[in-house]
């Protein structure tokens, strides 16, 4: 059994005493056990929290996380968007060093899922798409992608996208940089994402993995067994806490170990970094004897359009890993 707090011991302020008191039983203390967590560790969106003003959730969820009661910081917090492009830098870093710029995506559910979930994330990946396309990247770190592409070789992960949507869709992003037809694009940005797509619009990017091209079998272990928890609704299959945070820990360990060494190679190259929306990285970074700047991109109000599409899913908390 976790740790238990006095709510009077964790705030003097009456209004956020009485959400803490939602939160849990009702009573004057509070514990672990009683919070709506996430898989992940952070605070779950139940009904409730969803009529919680901003200012409240944040000063909360600081309170929570600084006695260890949640694992995590929820990127988006459960009431309405207050923006939808979410702009933060989380490392200074040094422009010599280099710099990152990390698009926190909510991408396809490898699981499947329903037609409106699915179309709700595509327009996710659409608005990364658009930046993209505005921006120009010319080295993007992807999330999942088993090995490096180099220019003009992304064709290898895509043999069955349509390739005459796509040359009408490269032909209206050059006629019209950051803006794209949904009812071209929207099939293949479900199935692929946007950094795919980006690499067929422009051929001259190079695609790299973020992990180690020699895995490792202990974390292919407790992936598997992830899968099989969201597959059969979690009860069979009951994963940890500490298992997942492992899994974490090691993407998250293996992504920066790629671009900190593309890096050194590159002193002050820009590069982009896609990955899912529930992942950290500037604790890494910072660790950096050099760390680059570190900015990350989160599509707020389009995020939260994607919940109320995906939210009854049981697998939906996949889509942001």
């Amino acid at each position: 059994m976790g740790q238990w707090y006095q709510i009077t011991d964790l705030t003097s302020d009456p209004a956020l005493q009485a959400r803490l008191r939602e939160l849990g039983n009702g009573d004057a203390v509070l514990g672990a056990d009683e919070l709506p967590l996430e898989v992940h560790g952070q605070l779950e969106c139940t009904p409730a929290l969803r009529k919680w003003p901003l200012e409240q959730f944040r000063a909360l969820e600081a309170i929570l996380l600084g006695k260890n009661l949640v694992g995590r910081r929820r990127i988006a917090a459960c009431g309405p968007a207050i923006h939808d492009r979410m702009v933060v830098t989380e490392i200074p870093g040094s422009a010599h060093a280099g710099s990152v710029k990390f698009f926190r995506q909510v991408h396809a559910n490898p699981l499947g899922g329903s037609t409106s979930c699915a179309a709700a994330t595509a327009r996710y990946q659409e608005r990364i798409l658009q930046e993209l396309l505005q921006t120009h990247p010319a080295d993007i770190f992807v999330e999942g992608l088993p090995t490096d592409a180099p220019p003009g070789e992304a064709g290898q992960f895509f043999e069955q996208m349509e390739l005459a949507l796509l040359v009408q869709a490269r032909d209206f992003a050059h006629a019209s940089v950051g803006s794209i037809n949904p009812k071209i694009l929207i099939p293949d940005l479900q199935s692929y994402g946007a950094a795919l797509v980006y690499a067929v619009l422009e051929p001259s990017v190079y695609l790299h993995r973020t992990v180690a091209a020699q895995g490792s079998a202990r974390i292919d272990g407790l992936l598997e067994k992830l899968r099989l928890a969201h597959k059969h609704h979690v009860k069979q299959f009951p994963v940890r806490h500490y298992d997942v945070q492992t899994i974490f820990q090691y993407r998250e360990e293996q992504a920066v170990d790629e671009m900190a060494t593309f890096l050194s190679r590159h002193a002050g190259a820009s590069i982009v970094l896609i990955f899912g929306a529930a992942h950290q990285f500037d604790r890494y970074f910072a660790a950096l004897p050099f760390p680059p700047q570190l900015q990350s991109i989160y599509f707020e109000a389009t995020a939260l359009a994607i919940d109320a599409q995906c939210h009854d899913e049981p697998d939906f908390l996949l889509l942001q890993d």
